[in-house]
């Protein structure tokens, strides 16, 4: 696993790739959250990412919209990403903090 820190512009659209696993994961499926710590109750979720892309080549890509950040009311958290295979094979590739830098213009 390998730690990534997240840093998320409040009210801007959020793009980002991570570095490439080297396996092809069209056949994957992807579930990350946003929690205040790693012991935070399963109803304490702060964002469930959804718009989640996976490629061949083994590039998890993430995109949460503006609206979405906008709406953001945290300023850090901590996240993972849980990949299964067809087989039903759990793996957590990355992980790490997660930080809102906060809008000031409304």
């Amino acid at each position: 696993m390998s730690e990534v820190a997240l840093t998320i512009m409040q009210g801007e659209t959020f793009i980002f790739s991570f570095e490439s696993l080297g396996v092809d994961l069209t056949n994957y499926s992807a579930k990350i959250q946003f929690r205040e710590n790693v012991s935070s109750l399963a109803d304490s979720v702060l964002q469930e990412v959804t718009n989640i892309s996976m490629d061949s080549s083994g590039v998890i890509t993430i995109r949460i919209e503006s609206a979405d950040t906008y709406a953001f009311d945290w300023i850090d958290g901590m996240y993972d990403i849980i990949l299964v295979d067809g087989s039903n094979k759990r793996s957590k590739p990355f992980a790490g903090q997660v930080e809102i830098i906060p809008s000031v213009t409304r």
